[in-house]
């Protein structure tokens, strides 16, 4: 979560005055219930969450493929795009810049965890330090990425940056026990924490250069986040020697600013913008973890900006665009889903729909039963039919026709309990193509 958004340029539109739209939610009223539109960014039935969004509102995060396998997700136009693995049974998207680029962790074949970084359709390796694993957090719009990355000199993570040109090198904190970049800007400023003898404290790294940043007196401190212009989201832990509380704080030009928390004490800010708007969680009276907005002053659970009687509950905000759109994840029904906050004011209408081309299946892999899911922008013939890694069709699912529009379709456990174990691919035929996804079946 760099911190570095903008706006949904060419697809939300009029933005230029959306701090100001922003602020018309009564940041001090408890009952207060404008200023946002909240929109399902979609997901499958076993959960998903938003974890980033980027300069041009692309929001990534992950969708849950089956028990404890997250899966990278790519939110476009009301679609989740499926990012796959390096080869292993897991991934989760952390960090999304323009031009729908992401980074984040995919687990490998032998168990191992690597950064990633998507972009054009493709999920590339980054490697590592040496050691056995590492993960991206955050890519500012040049395209420099930031994480950790285990080394084979001491057992911990240390903090370290990739490009292009140079690969994966280290970020020369004073570190002790290890650390992590968790954030970058388009000026190159990241920020994070390290860990020495006593503290886990806070870093900003620029100029070549790594600056412990001031805190609140407690043991520990981290920053997550950093806005165009130099406003650092983070967390802090407070000095009561008997129950320190962590609190949500930001950095400006070096200063330490207490957010404070919601009833139960607890908060950490994520992301922030130049605005000084941060967002993040924190836990209510009844320790329910919820998102909350925050400016120096004033904390406002966004729960708050829900209608009465939604079927929502905010759970966590995870980033914010310089004009304000927020990313997250909460419960609806019941159920986890990712959602974005759109302030009023704006064009939110193409945030919902699914103009977009794609199939996913899951779980991944199947073995009593399955579901395949269809996102069309335009109608299609059909029919939808399973085929081995031969070419030879092994069973309909569905005949078709297909309108434009969003199809989920079970694949039946007779169907599955007929298969060897192995590779299969879902195939989708229309006049202009078709559309297919791969299957794996086990027994």
């Amino acid at each position: 979560m760099s911190g570095c958004r903008n706006a949904r340029r060419g697809r939300i539109r009029s933005w230029t005055t959306a701090l100001a739209a922003v602020s018309a939610l009564a940041l001090g009223a408890a009952t207060a219930r404008a200023g946002y539109t909240l929109i399902d960014l979609g997901g499958v039935p076993g959960g998903s969450a938003a974890t980033a969004i980027s300069s041009d509102g692309t929001v990534a995060g992950y969708e849950m493929m089956g028990p404890a396998q997250p899966h990278a997700t790519l939110f476009l136009d009301g679609q989740g795009i499926d990012l796959g693995t390096l080869g292993g049974d897991a991934s989760l998207a952390l960090g999304t810049a323009s031009g729908g680029r992401v980074v984040g962790w995919a687990r490998l074949p032998d168990a191992t965890r690597h950064a990633f970084l998507y972009q054009g359709g493709v999920m590339r390796d980054l490697g590592t330090l040496g050691g056995p694993n590492s993960q991206a957090f955050a890519i500012n719009d040049a395209g420099v990425v930031v994480g950790s990355s285990w080394v084979p000199t001491q057992p911990e993570e240390v903090p370290m940056t990739w490009t292009e040109a140079g690969g994966m090198t280290t970020i020369a904190v004073p570190q002790v026990h290890g650390g992590q970049a968790l954030g970058i800007n388009d000026a190159g400023q990241v920020v994070g924490y390290f860990i020495d003898s006593v503290m886990v404290r806070p870093f900003l790294y620029e100029n070549g250069a790594a600056h412990s940043l001031p805190t609140l007196g407690g043991a520990a401190s981290k920053a997550y986040g950093i806005s165009r212009g130099g406003n650092i989201a983070g967390y802090a832990l407070t000095p009561d020697p008997v129950y320190p509380k962590f609190h949500a704080v930001i950095w400006r030009k070096g200063i330490i600013h207490d957010l404070g928390a919601m009833a139960a004490g607890h908060g950490s800010a994520l992301a922030v913008n130049d605005g000084g708007i941060a967002v993040g969680f924190s836990y209510d009276a009844n320790f329910n973890m919820v998102a909350v907005r925050w400016s120096e002053g004033s904390n406002v659970d966004l729960n708050q900006a829900l209608p009465p009687g939604s079927p929502w509950h905010l759970s966590l905000a995870s980033d914010i665009t310089e004009d304000g759109v927020i990313s997250g994840m909460g419960t609806r029904d019941g159920l986890a889903r990712a959602f974005a906050l759109v302030p009023d004011g704006y064009d939110g209408s193409t945030w919902g729909l699914a103009t977009g081309f794609s199939m996913r299946a899951w779980p991944q892999p199947m073995r009593d039963a399955g579901t395949v899911e269809l996102v069309l922008d335009r109608a299609m013939s059909g029919p939808l039919r399973l085929y081995d890694v031969t070419g030879r069709r092994v069973a309909d699912l569905a005949s078709g026709p297909f309108a434009r529009g969003r199809y989920t379709i079970a694949v039946p456990s007779g169907v599955l309990a007929a298969l060897r174990p192995g590779v299969y691919y879902a195939r989708l035929d229309g006049e202009m193509g078709a559309l297919k996804h791969r299957l794996v079946v086990v027994k």
